[in-house]
C-alpha cells in the first residue's frame, strides 16, 4: 500500500503506476543463451560460470499480483 495523500491537490489528479519486473523474462526469451555461453567458452576458455541456468526456465511469480485499486478514507 502506498499513501499518496500528501501528493494530492484540489481538483482532478492523475495517478500512474509503473511496474518493473526482474530480468528473468528477458533471460527466458533469449533462447540462444546456452549456445552463446558455450561458444564464448570454446573461444576464450572458461572465464565465468553461469549458475543455475537450467532453473531460468522454471515458472516464477513476479509482476503485479493484484489489480491496483484506490481506497478513499475520510479523516477523523
Amino acid at each position: 500500500m502506498v499513501d499518496v495523500t500528501g501528493h494530492l491537490r484540489a481538483g482532478e489528479n492523475a495517478i500512474a503506476a509503473r511496474v518493473f519486473d526482474t530480468g528473468l523474462g528477458a533471460l527466458r526469451s533469449c533462447g540462444g543463451l546456452t549456445a552463446t555461453v558455450e561458444a564464448v567458452t570454446r573461444r576464450d576458455g572458461r572465464r565465468f560460470r553461469v549458475q543455475d541456468l537450467d532453473r531460468a526456465r522454471l515458472r516464477t511469480a513476479s509482476g503485479l499480483w493484484a489489480v491496483p485499486a484506490l481506497r478513499f478514507a475520510t479523516s477523523r
